[in-house]
């Protein structure tokens, strides 16, 4: 398994058992794309890049991945979506975490960016809140 796949499949465990999250969206945490018609809000994330960097003196490279993750709501009141995506937030910050059962991949999270994007599409107002995270992979344990 690759560690942005790992990276990933800790991202959505994560998200699952944080019950301040849980509490607004439920279950329905999707990686992207989402489902054709999901019920708001919801979170998704997607995996925005990747990147390996050569380590001196450490053992093996050091592999990225960028992911994007939004709370996203049918609305223009932020109050409920921004208390989660500040939950995210504070779920991510500087995480330093572990994740496998036959290999222990070890992460450490970065918010590299915010997401702020109000949209329309006809006469439906969308809001996504969030950020864009740097998930360092080095080495198993």
């Amino acid at each position: 398994m690759t560690s942005s796949v790992v990276a990933e499949k800790w991202l959505h465990a994560a998200l699952v058992a944080d019950t301040t999250i849980h509490a607004t969206v439920a279950d329905r945490i999707y990686k992207q794309p989402a489902v054709a018609q999901p019920t708001y809000p919801c979170i998704t994330f997607e995996q925005t890049g990747s990147d390996e960097e050569a380590s001196i003196g450490l053992s093996g490279a050091i592999e990225y991945t960028d992911m994007e993750v939004c709370v996203v709501g049918q609305t223009e009141d932020d109050t409920t979506l921004l208390a989660c995506a500040d939950q995210i937030d504070a779920l991510l910050a500087d995480q330093r975490a572990t994740y496998g059962t036959t290999t222990t991949y070890v992460f450490r999270v970065l918010k590299t960016g915010i997401v702020n994007e109000p949209t329309i599409e006809g006469t439906v107002r969308y809001l996504r809140l969030g950020g864009l995270y740097r998930f360092a992979y080095q080495g198993t344990t």
